[in-house]
C-alpha cells in the first residue's frame, strides 16, 4: 500500500486495503491434508482473487490462508461492492472439491492518512476479525 499512497497518479485519492481470511481453514487443512490444500485448493483460490483484482488492484498471499488486497482509487461503496462480489464468487466456487467461504475486513485509506502501513493492515485485520465474530462469510469495513 505504501507505493500506492505515494505514487503521483494516486495523489488525492483513497486506497482500499482488505484483509481476506478463509473461514475454518484449519478444518479443511486437516481433512484434506496440507499437501492437497497447497496443490489443489490454494492455487485456484488465488486465481479467483487475481481475477477479481487484476484490472483494478492487487492481491497478495499473506500467510497460510490469509490474503491482502489493495484497490487503489477506491472509496467505501466501490470497495464494498468489489469485495462482496468476490466473496459471493468464492462461496459459489469449488476449490479442489472444497467449498470455501471468506471473512473480509477492509479500510479505506485517504491519501493524507498519517498511519503507517502496519497500522493500516492492523485496522483491516480488526475488521476481518469482526466479520468472523459476526458469523463469518461477511465483509466488514473497519475504522482508521
Amino acid at each position: 500500500i505504501e507505493a500506492s499512497r505515494r505514487e503521483s497518479w494516486l495523489l488525492g485519492t483513497s486506497t482500499c486495503l482488505a484483509y481476506v481470511d478463509i473461514d475454518d481453514f484449519k478444518k479443511v487443512n486437516t481433512r484434506v491434508t496440507e499437501t492437497r490444500v497447497d496443490r489443489e485448493v490454494l492455487p485456484p483460490f488465488m486465481m479467483l482473487l487475481e481475477a477479481h483484482t487484476s484490472s483494478r488492484g492487487y492481491a497478495f498471499r499473506y500467510g497460510g490462508d490469509e490474503y491482502v488486497i489493495i484497490f487503489p482509487n477506491a472509496d467505501e461503496s466501490t470497495a464494498s461492492a468489489l469485495l462482496n462480489n468476490m466473496r459471493l464468487d468464492i462461496e459459489k466456487a469449488t476449490f479442489g472439491r472444497e467449498k470455501l467461504t471468506t471473512s473480509i475486513g477492509f479500510v479505506v485509506v485517504p491519501d493524507d492518512c498519517p498511519l503507517t502501513n502496519t497500522e493500516i493492515l492492523s485496522r483491516a485485520n480488526v475488521a476481518k476479525n469482526a466479520a468472523k465474530a459476526s458469523g463469518k462469510n461477511r465483509v466488514e469495513m473497519g475504522k482508521l
